[in-house]
């Protein structure tokens, strides 16, 4: 390093115009710029060797201790010194001293163009040095005169010195007691090694000046130009004489040739400003700073009117006048400000958080650069500095989303122009919308998906800029996608979870510190619809229905039966139609509504797709001689009843069951139901039913029985018959409609000419043996219950008679053309008048059968008649047609009269095919008629009944197979019976098969054991009739019925015996009909007995009514009524066959009780008579029943067999036939009275 670095009282230092962009201005405001130059210097490297060369641009600086304050002085070698020296170069491992020319005075350095007052400068110690560094010769050096003339060195007042040591130097000064003069003040210039006129001379100014001087001045500019308001402080520093005179010290502005005085020293007073804030501060040593500091003036300004804005091309000139004694100084400053505001502003793109903007720029020479200001109503000014007269584009960053802006721009120099226009341009919303759609199906329900869309701006990042709140939570933002240069498309999905509660769903994103903020809110119905209620509309369809009260933009429907997967449906209105349900199932169904999201489900709604549930608790009141209230409780709520079906049926046989159909709206909240029967028979006996149905059918019925409260009959007796000569009055029982209660008995009105007088009687007939004969009496009837007494009946009128009674047990033996006829005695003969003769009449039906004979309706007239004057009880009538019907009758005959006729009906049979006969015909004869008395030998030979039956058989190969267990003949059977009723009837009865011997596997299964009516009754295996199935037809798909097949004496499969149907079999009974075609039915049992049901009615209780079973429809074609039978003509045909039908008879025993027998066997062997007679092999079976099949059933069978053996064989086995029976059905002839009935028959 140089030596005369440490004693040179001026340190320079260079560096290059990189390091300059580098060094902070308060650090470079200590320097003053001396001059640039471009040098080639060596770089040393760290060993101190050199390591390149290079050339570098560089910028000279000075610093000097003379522009130092007092307190900021110190030797060069000082820290200050070093501190300025390691501060500059930390970054460079080298410096230079530079060797330009520089000032000296007092041992401090000065650079050019420094200022000396002339008092400082007397003698020549004190001079000014100007001094050449580097250089010690000099040729022509020297000083010049501010009027352009050489220093006279050698004369007054200043003076000049050369020195040469070290560096070559040229001294000025003035000479000890010399003043200079007014023309000496001013500008000095130094020139070295040479003169001026050197070129390569270098040169330095010095200002001498008398008194003061205007050292400068200067303008502290605003240190932001992007500050509004603009101020600046202008300096104007004073030097010279300490303690002067002022005459006046003034700071002017100037203004197209005017000048406005801003501040002022006047006579030596204060420092005084009509404009701006100033002030002048003593800076010792006669220097002063007097300041002002003013405003940038704008158009419009309401102060500072007399300063105009700026003048013509808008720079400010101020000046500084400073006058003391006869010295007068003054400099001036311009200030530079744009003089127009740029134009076009103009909006070039933005964004959320920025705008980018341009404006047409200005010349280089108009403007150095450019400050947008950016305001809004909520956001403070905002202002960018763009340095450069032609960037005219900037891009505004940092801004708020969807907020206008006011933008304008200015050019700068030193100080602002004015304004451009304002334009408007608002921001971009940081998110530009918040949106959800529905991703997934409503009928999800709580696992229904929706998607949140929320479009924010792309200046953010998304992945840590946005996120979410789900009612209060927070959740990331993880799916964006980036679907424009502007935009993010953030989405969330969410689900209704849980269901009824809204969803409030917020989009934030942050920028900076600022949080940005879209909402959207899910919302749920606030309460579920209720009232949910299912109606069937068929066996797989439900409409359900609701109401609601809160708002809704639809709803969801689920439903499900148990364990089964669930549907869920939608709709917008308030009902729907469930479609391709199972049958006969229990569905849960619930409702709920939506807005957006589901509610909570509705309170559910459970019903079963089926007939109703039974009704319960059926019971009675208020019960009147006409009316009866019914109550029941209603199936449970999971039943669909829309009406109920009451039948009531009258045990008046007369009388056809009613059905009353009540309509009741579903889902009534009440589980009790009243129903009032009116109209109805006093003292009648009613069985009830109540079915509750719907649109799929009724529910099995709840029955109850309850009678009406009685009164007195209404009806009377009627078809009196007074039967002489025993005079037993008979007659028929009120119409059971008009009883009105209970029949108790009778009272019969007796009366003749003389006398008139009552009798009763608790039966239907009575002996009336106080008659006088040849008397004529007037009779009638009145029936009697527990109110009281009926009206009596018209009258019967009677003449008594003594003529023998009618004959007894007429019957028949017919063969081919003759017939035998026999009869008992009457019971009564008068004592007067004993029989005569019996006359004997018969006659041939032209047409219909024998079935079709009415007593009532013969005319004796037309018969042929004959008279038996032997007295004898048997005849034969021969000439007869072969298989034709006839009518005998027989009377008796006395002197006082006949007796009534007493009919029977046959039919002859038919002449055999093959007339050899295994047996000889004449043995048959002989055996036949050798058992009845008294019956002549045809003289001709005629095949007997026995021949035609075993020619039949043997036909049919047809073997009974009776096994003989206690056979009695005819002739015997009388004392047997007598006998046995004393004693062996029990003891018969208990031997005999009492339980079943075969198997009954199908019978007694779980299956078919529900259709039998008593659990220890049914059918074997080997002979029990199969029903043939049919799945095209509704209940006709069980083969099971509790009947079998059973033979007859001589024929095979003659009859069907069966159980009385129940509820649950009347389609498998008509089934068995229509299936085996039988020809009649005999029915043994009543419907009812006592409080017990022995029987479904089975047909229509209407003459010419139908009813239907099923596919089957049975109509009731006639009805004939007989005191202890009714025989009906049934007609039944089958669903979808046309032109089929099948007609039969059904005869009714009415009076034979349940395990009991009758009093007497007339009625049972007439019904049988009946039914024979329509009867034979080729037209069917007989199908015959009563409750359980087996004891009214097999007595009948057994009689119909007894009857057949004893004609055949003259002998009856009751107890061989019973076990025969047993054999094919289990308990036949139940009980032991039968067992004895059929031995008294």
């Amino acid at each position: 390093m140089p030596s005369n670095f440490w004693w040179c009282p001026c340190l320079f230092v260079v560096f290059d115009d990189q390091l300059f962009e580098k060094l902070s201005l308060n650090f470079l405001s200590r320097f003053r710029k001396i001059r640039s130059s471009r040098t080639i210097y060596e770089f040393p490297d760290e060993t101190g060797g050199n390591n390149g060369r290079d050339e570098v641009n560089f910028i000279a600086y000075a610093i000097t201790i003379a522009d130092m304050e007092p307190n900021e002085r110190s030797p060069l070698h000082s820290s200050a010194t070093i501190f300025l020296y390691k501060t500059l170069f930390k970054h460079y491992q080298w410096m230079t001293l530079f060797d330009g020319i520089y000032l000296m005075h007092d041992g401090n350095c000065y650079t050019n163009r420094s200022y000396f007052f002339d008092l400082d400068i007397k003698g020549a110690s004190n001079s000014i040095q100007c001094v050449l560094a580097g250089t010690t010769t000099l040729n022509g050096g020297k000083w010049v005169t501010n009027n352009g003339s050489p220093v006279d060195c050698s004369t007054d007042p200043l003076r000049c010195n050369e020195v040469s040591s070290h560096n070559a130097a040229v001294s000025l000064y003035i000479t000890t007691g010399q003043n200079i003069q007014p023309t000496d003040d001013g500008w000095y210039k130094c020139c070295l090694p040479t003169s001026c006129s050197d070129p390569n001379s270098d040169i330095i100014f010095a200002n001498i000046f008398r008194w003061v001087q205007i050292k400068n001045i200067s303008v502290d500019l605003p240190s932001n130009i992007t500050v509004l308001p603009q101020t600046y402080t202008l300096h104007a520093i004073r030097i010279g004489y300490r303690m002067p005179y002022i005459k006046s010290a003034n700071w002017y502005y100037e203004s197209g040739g005017t000048s406005i005085e801003l501040c002022s020293v006047k006579n030596n007073g204060h420092y005084r400003c009509s404009f701006g804030d100033g002030k002048a501060t003593d800076k010792n040593n006669g220097k002063w700073d007097y300041e002002v500091t003013l405003s940038v003036p704008r158009k419009g300004d309401t102060t500072n009117e007399e300063l105009s804005p700026w003048n013509s091309n808008g720079d400010l000139e101020y000046k500084f006048f400073l006058h003391v004694g006869d010295v007068m100084r003054n400099q001036s400053i311009t200030i530079t400000i744009p003089v127009t505001a740029p134009t076009f502003l103009t909006e070039i793109r933005k964004t959320a958080t920025t705008i980018t903007v341009s404006w047409t720029a200005f010349n280089s020479s108009d403007a150095d650069g450019y400050v947008v200001n950016v305001t809004s109503d909520t956001d403070t000014v905002q202002a960018v500095q763009v340095e450069g007269s032609s960037n005219n584009t900037i891009t505004l960053n940092g801004l708020r989303g969807e907020t206008t802006y006011s933008i304008t721009v200015r050019a700068y120099q030193q100080l602002l122009g004015p304004a451009s226009k304002t334009i408007s341009v608002h921001t971009l919303p940081v998110i530009n919308s918040i949106n959800w759609t529905l991703v997934s199906s409503i009928t999800q329900l709580n696992n229904t998906q929706y998607c949140i869309d929320c479009l924010t701006t792309a200046d953010i990042n998304p992945s840590t800029d946005v996120y979410w709140l789900v009612n209060g939570v927070m959740k990331s933002n993880s799916m964006y996608t980036l679907i424009d240069v502007l935009m993010y498309d953030n989405t969330l999905l969410v689900y209704p979870d849980p269901l009824g509660m809204s969803v409030n769903v917020t989009c934030t994103a942050m920028i900076g510190e600022v949080n940005y903020s879209q909402s959207v809110i899910l919302y749920a119905s606030s309460s579920p619809p209720n009232n949910v209620r299912g109606f069937i509309l068929n066996a797989t369809s439900i409409k359900v229905n609701w109401t609601t009260t809160s708002e809704t933009n639809g709803y969801v429907i689920e439903y499900a039966t148990g364990g089964a997967t669930r549907n869920v449906v939608s709709t917008r209105e308030y009902e729907i139609v469930l479609t391709d349900l199972s049958p006969m199932s229990t569905y849960i169904i619930s409702v709920y509504s939506y807005i957006d999201l589901p509610s909570i489900n509705s309170p559910v709604a459970v019903l079963r797709l089926d007939v109703p549930s039974p009704v319960t608790s059926l019971s009675v009141s208020n019960v009147s001689t006409t009316g009866i209230t019914l109550n029941w409780t209603i199936p449970s709520s999971d039943n669909y009843v829309t009406y109920y079906t009451i039948s009531y049926t009258p045990s008046c046989p007369q009388l056809s069951s009613v059905n009353e159909m009540v309509s009741v709206a579903p889902h009534q909240s009440i589980t009790t139901y009243s129903y009032t029967l009116i109209g109805l028979y006093s003292g009648m006996n009613y069985t009830i039913t109540v079915r509750a149905g719907n649109v799929l059918g009724g529910s099995d019925p709840s029955s109850v029985e309850k009678d009406t409260m009685p009164t007195a009959p209404t009806g009377v007796p009627n078809s009196l018959f007074l039967l002489q000569p025993f005079n037993n009055l008979t007659w028929n029982e009120v119409n059971c409609f008009e009883q009105n209660g209970l029949i108790t008995g009778y009272t019969v009105m007796i009366s003749n000419s003389s006398i008139t007088y009552n009798l009763t009687s608790t039966e239907r007939y009575i002996i009336l043996n106080d008659l006088v004969f040849g008397t004529e009496y007037n009779i009638s009837v009145a029936a009697v219950n527990s109110v009281g007494r009926g009206p009596f009946s018209g009258t019967l009128v009677v003449e008594i008679k003594a003529i023998p009674g009618p004959v007894g047990s007429v019957s028949s033996m017919m063969d081919t053309t003759w017939a035998v006829i026999s009869w008992s005695v009457p019971s009564y003969i008068p004592s007067d008048y004993p029989i005569i003769t019996y006359e004997i009449g018969y006659h041939m039906l032209q047409s219909g059968n024998c079935s079709m004979v009415d007593d009532d309706g013969i005319n004796i007239q037309v018969f042929n008649q004959y008279s038996n004057f032997s007295n004898s009880t048997l005849t034969t009538i021969t000439g007869l047609y072969s298989e034709t019907c006839y009518i005998f009758s027989v009377r008796a005959y006395t002197d006082n009269g006949y007796g009534s006729w007493t009919f029977i009906t046959n039919e002859t049979l038919t002449l055999p095919i093959k007339p050899s006969l295994t047996l000889s015909s004449t043995s048959l004869q002989t055996n036949l008629y050798a058992a009845i008395q008294e019956v002549p030998i045809p003289s001709v030979y005629e095949p007997t009944y026995t021949d035609v039956e075993t020619a039949v058989l043997s036909v049919s190969n047809f073997d009974p197979q009776i096994p003989l267990s206690l056979p009695i003949s005819l002739e015997d059977l009388n004392i047997h019976v007598t006998s046995c009723h004393s004693n062996g009837f029990e003891s018969q009865y208990t031997s005999l098969k009492s339980e079943e011997e075969k198997p009954c596997i199908v019978g007694y299964s779980e299956e078919n054991k529900p259709f039998n009516r008593f659990k220890d009754i049914t059918v074997y295996d080997d002979n029990r009739i199969i029903l043939a199935t049919n799945p095209n037809l509704d209940m006709c798909q069980r083969e099971y019925i509790n009947a079998n097949y059973v033979d007859g004496y001589s024929s095979s499969k003659k009859f069907i015996a069966s159980q009385g149907p129940m509820k649950k079999t009347l389609v498998d009974f008509w089934r068995l009909i229509w299936q085996e075609k039988p020809v009649s039915i005999v029915m043994v049992t009543n419907l009812k007995e006592g409080t017990k049901n022995k029987c479904e009615l089975y047909w229509p209780n209407t003459l010419m009514e139908h009813e239907e079973f099923g596919p089957f429809t049975v109509l009731l074609q006639s009805t004939q009524t007989f005191p202890d039978f009714i025989i009906r003509q049934l007609c039944v045909t089958i669903q979808d066959v046309f032109n089929d039908s099948h007609t039969l008879t059904q005869y009714h025993l009415t009076s034979w009780p349940d395990h009991g027998v009758p009093d007497h066997a007339t009625p049972l062997m007439s019904l049988h008579k009946q039914v024979m007679a329509t009867w034979s092999p080729s037209k069917g079976p007989i199908l015959v029943h009563c409750s359980a099949g087996v004891g009214r059933t097999g007595t009948f069978i057994a009689l119909d067999i007894a009857l057949e053996q004893a004609k055949r064989e003259r002998v009856v086995d009751i107890a061989g036939i019973v076990n025969r029976l047993r054999q094919q059905r289990m308990k036949m002839v139940q009980t032991l009275d039968q067992y004895v009935f059929l031995h008294d028959a």
